[in-house]
């Protein structure tokens, strides 16, 4: 509520004493519409105007304004900045003040006082009272405006509603190249929500540019991303690290230098680094070296050779064989024993290491019955025979015979067998003929006898033997088969050449050996008989 005083009537009476030439206005002839009244900013809001009232030729109104000035961020309040005015139009000599102070409340509390607002005479115009600035809140609010002292002559009657509300803005979200990702309204001090956004291709989220709370004015948001670096790590076969390196997304990893590895040969990377886009660990890629084993078998059966990659084992390899020895296994060149349990490192040669068989010497035996006693053809029989170890060399001291079926006493063919064995335990056996003679040969003069070219006995030459290799041979052996009758008797020799052959049978016996002794000394016997 509101008074207003009205000048007291001595002064208007004085007026009207002192100026006899004016002539007085009539109250009624004044008019005044709230149409006139002209705020000090055109930003104001009229709350409301009084009533028109009427005094001292005069007549006014009062009128109360607001105009939102700013806000309270700490008790995120507005800020209103409400005014007090008094409108007045009169005729010659009117005029207004006004003293008694003005309250303005707000939902019945007051919020501020406007008091001595008029220290002049109104007169004709709109006079700004008064002012005060204070916040509300969000919401409706009731305004008036009342008179804070008694007695006053007009009551202020101004009570309207009105409505306080925050702005609404607008919070944009941007992704990091521009691109709109949301538009939100947000009322002033709310929140705005920011849309979901993950990492991108070569680039991780790590938050937006800044705070979207207590908004305050329109907002620009944009998204905020680092650009992916990946730990390369290059490899060695057993995991050690040769090179690590930090490649930004899309750039290139730098290798290292070609690493070695002992059996092995590089030959690339596990994988390619350019365009990098994740960590990796890249790893050396080696081929594995490979290494022959060459098998010289020395006389043996052949043995491929075998092809054998680095650090692993050589397979065994069949026994190679080889005639009259026995295989004792492979030696390297340094001659060590080769045993197949070693990784193979290079390439190697392996000899195969024979224990050669011993062999016996013995040819068929031809003597004339009754010609030894037992005790003698154990000597003899022992004597017609040799033998030889490829490593002992001689050995004919270790024969022994281990059957024989020689009959002395009676013509015929026998057996015997020899048998002789080395340091190794190999052991070698022959068997032989003995053929036992008709003694009644000898001394029928008229009969042939020949120590060595008797048909039974042409067939035990050595292929190497004199005889063989001389023409009357191949004439002596046709003859022989066309005289099946009188096979063994081809010459005629003397009672003393018989003697002589007899004497050197028992002492040298039948052999290679033996007939060329026969030849050097019975040579005159070619050039006798029945001329063959």
């Amino acid at each position: 509520m509101k008074k207003y005083i009205r000048s007291f009537m001595g002064i208007i009476l004085c007026f009207l004493f002192l100026s006899p030439c004016l002539e007085p206005v009539s109250i009624h002839a004044v008019t005044l519409s709230t149409t006139s009244f002209k705020p000090k900013s055109s930003k104001e809001i009229v709350v409301g105007h009084t009533k028109i009232g009427s005094w001292n030729n005069g007549k006014f109104f009062e009128t109360i304004t607001y105009e939102k000035v700013g806000y309270d961020d700490v008790a995120k309040t507005i800020k209103y900045r409400f005014r007090y005015y008094i409108t007045h139009k009169g005729g010659q000599g009117s005029y207004i003040y006004q003293k008694i102070p003005i309250g303005v409340f707000v939902d019945n509390v007051k919020k501020a006082t406007i008091s001595n607002y008029i220290n002049k005479h109104i007169s004709n115009k709109t006079q700004l009272c008064g002012e005060e600035t204070f916040t509300l809140k969000p919401g409706v609010h009731t305004v008036e405006l009342r008179d804070l002292k008694s007695g006053g002559i007009t009551v202020v009657n101004v009570k309207q509603k009105i409505t306080v509300n925050f702005p609404m803005y607008t919070v944009k979200f941007l992704d990091y190249d521009g691109t709109l990702l949301k538009t939100q309204k947000v009322v002033r001090y709310g929140n705005a929500t920011a849309p979901s956004v993950g990492n991108k291709e070569g680039k991780t989220f790590k938050g937006w540019d800044k705070v979207f709370t207590n908004i305050k004015a329109d907002t620009i948001v944009t998204a905020q991303y680092s650009t992916n670096v990946y730990q390369i790590n290059f490899l060695d076969w057993d995991g050690s690290i040769l090179k690590s390196q930090n490649v930004t997304h899309g750039g290139n990893a730098s290798p290292p230098a070609n690493p070695s590895r002992e059996g092995y040969t590089f030959e690339k990377w596990s994988e390619g680094y350019t365009n990098i886009k994740k960590n990796m660990n890249i790893i050396a890629c080696y081929r594995v070296k490979t290494f022959t084993i060459t098998f010289h078998s020395n006389g043996g059966s052949t043995v491929p050779i075998q092809t054998v990659a680095y650090g692993s084992l050589a397979g065994r390899v069949k026994e190679p064989t080889k005639a009259d020895c026995k295989f004792i296994g492979w030696y390297d060149s340094g001659g060590i024993l080769y045993t197949f349990t070693e990784p193979v490192k290079q390439n190697i040669h392996l000899y195969a290491y024979w224990d050669g068989f011993p062999s016996i010497h013995a040819d068929n035996i031809y003597i004339f019955e009754n010609l030894y006693t037992n005790k003698e053809w154990e000597k003899v029989r022992l004597e017609k025979v040799s033998a030889k170890d490829p490593e002992e060399g001689d050995i004919t001291s270790k024969v022994k015979v281990i059957k024989d079926t020689t009959n002395l006493m009676q013509q015929g063919e026998y057996q015997l067998t020899y048998q002789v064995k080395d340091q190794s335990s190999n052991i070698a056996e022959k068997t032989i003929k003995v053929i036992v003679l008709d003694q009644r040969a000898e001394e029928d003069r008229t009969k042939k006898y020949v120590r060595s070219i008797a048909y039974p006995y042409l067939q035990t030459l050595n292929e190497n033997s004199v005889w063989r290799e001389n023409e009357r041979f191949m004439r002596l052996k046709s003859s022989l088969l066309k005289d099946k009758e009188d096979i063994l008797f081809s010459w005629k020799l003397s009672r003393e050449d018989i003697q002589k052959i007899k004497s050197f049978n028992k002492n040298h016996g039948y052999s290679i050996q033996g007939n060329m002794l026969f030849l050097q000394e019975f040579g005159y016997l070619k050039n006798i008989g029945n001329g063959v």
